[in-house]
């Protein structure tokens, strides 16, 4: 299943999908890309110049939690803690469709078309109810610009 995912979000970046490139990872960037001033101040601890990054840690967390307790009971339960990345992928997707203008229905329907088109025995109810959870988390957490018009 995380391949499909994978297919997706190679289709909704417009680039090859990860699978088209041989395998479930390859090609893929690290969707989590943290750059820091931080510099050991010689006392044991680090100082941190770039407080934006860890605000960014923070909501992945929140992200990522949240998103976990909302799959429980679905086929994907407990995949937020073996693939996080996947789903910090898919919800910095959403947030670019919505930074590009797509709206919220857009969004979802052209996300649930890409995982039929990459195995039309897709999506099931599951996978739906999921894309709903994570378009709905990612607006609260990565990109809450988008909350008041959703």
């Amino acid at each position: 299943m995380m391949s499909v995912v994978f297919a997706v979000l190679g289709i909704g970046c417009g680039g090859s999908s990860a699978v088209e490139q041989g395998g479930a990872t390859a090609g893929l960037d690290s969707p989590i890309q943290l750059e820091s001033d931080a510099e050991f101040d010689g006392t044991g601890t680090v100082g941190s110049a770039d407080a934006a990054a860890d605000e960014l840690v923070s909501d992945l967390v929140v992200f990522v939690a949240s998103i976990g307790e909302a799959i429980s009971g679905t086929e994907y339960s407990g995949s937020e803690l073996t693939d996080p990345e996947v789903f910090v992928a898919i919800g910095q997707l959403f947030c670019e469709n919505l930074d590009a203008g797509m709206s919220v229905s857009e969004s979802l329907a052209g996300y649930l078309a890409a995982i039929e088109q990459a195995d039309p025995h897709r999506p099931s109810d599951d996978d739906a109810y999921v894309t709903g959870i994570v378009m709905g988390v990612a607006i609260e957490t990565l990109c809450s610009q988008h909350s008041a018009a959703t």
